[in-house]
């Protein structure tokens, strides 16, 4: 996988509401919890304003 290549570990995305289903019960991505949503905000990011974040551990 070209992302393992590249040293991605996890993935994060922002998901529309009318898509959280497919992303997690289809695709197997989880509901971003506090704690990452909280570690992330020291980090450069593209922010979409939605309120479902679902994240990936690609290892």
């Amino acid at each position: 996988m070209i992302s393992n290549s590249l040293g991605v570990n996890e993935l994060v995305i922002p998901a529309i509401p009318e898509l959280y289903k497919t992303w997690t019960k289809v695709l197997g991505f989880k509901q971003l919890d506090e704690s990452l949503r909280h570690a992330m905000k020291g980090m450069r990011l593209i922010v979409f304003p939605v309120k479902d974040i679902c994240f990936a551990n690609l290892s």
